[in-house]
């Protein structure tokens, strides 16, 4: 991971290389990232729940500035969510790199897992992971934060206790399924 912030030109100096952990943090920063997109809608937390979870953030920290980062996939979610909220939107507009600087300058990660997420981590952005994967599901599977998490920094995944239905072991639907028994209050 630090190879790779480094081939997009980001500071890695506040990353301790002997254990991977946190060794400053940017206290100057006055905004925290949302990620939006994910590899399937299946890894998808719903858009009403972002309008509410940032709604409730702005509302304990009014100076906290929210910037949705996200690729052209989640530009309609994005537009729905500034539509209710404060958020800045940057979705669509940012290339990898872009969005990789403006992660690095952040207090904070929140989404789903993704490169962003797992830049975050490499830069020593603290991280909220929400997933769709079951607390008692499958270790081993693909999409287990335990097996898949960040590394290295402060980090928190949100996850539904169980399954919802058949998934049991982990979530087997192609739309988000298990992500929405996820509420904004659990999040926040």
């Amino acid at each position: 991971m630090l190879w790779f912030a480094n081939q997009l030109g980001l500071n890695t100096e506040k990353i301790n290389r002997l254990n991977i952990g946190i060794t400053t943090s940017n206290l100057s920063s006055n905004y925290l990232v949302i990620g939006l997109g994910a590899a399937g809608q299946d890894r998808r937390w719903p858009k009403e729940n972002y309008v509410y979870l940032i709604n409730m953030i702005r509302r304990e920290y009014s100076n906290l500035e929210v910037r949705l980062l996200g690729g052209e996939d989640v530009v309609d979610d994005a537009n729905y969510i500034s539509e209710y909220t404060s958020a800045v939107n940057c979705t669509g507009t940012l290339s990898l790199m872009d969005s990789a600087h403006v992660v690095s300058e952040s207090k904070m990660y929140i989404g789903h897992d993704s490169g962003l997420m797992h830049i975050s981590a490499a830069v020593g952005v603290p991280v909220l992971e929400i997933s769709k994967h079951p607390m008692t599901g499958y270790l081993w599977h693909a999409n287990s934060s335990k097996r898949f998490g960040p590394w290295g920094v402060k980090y928190t995944c949100v996850q539904p206790v169980i399954g919802l239905g058949s998934c049991v072991r982990w979530c087997k639907e192609t739309q988000a399924h298990c992500i929405c028994a996820i509420t904004p209050e659990e999040v926040y």
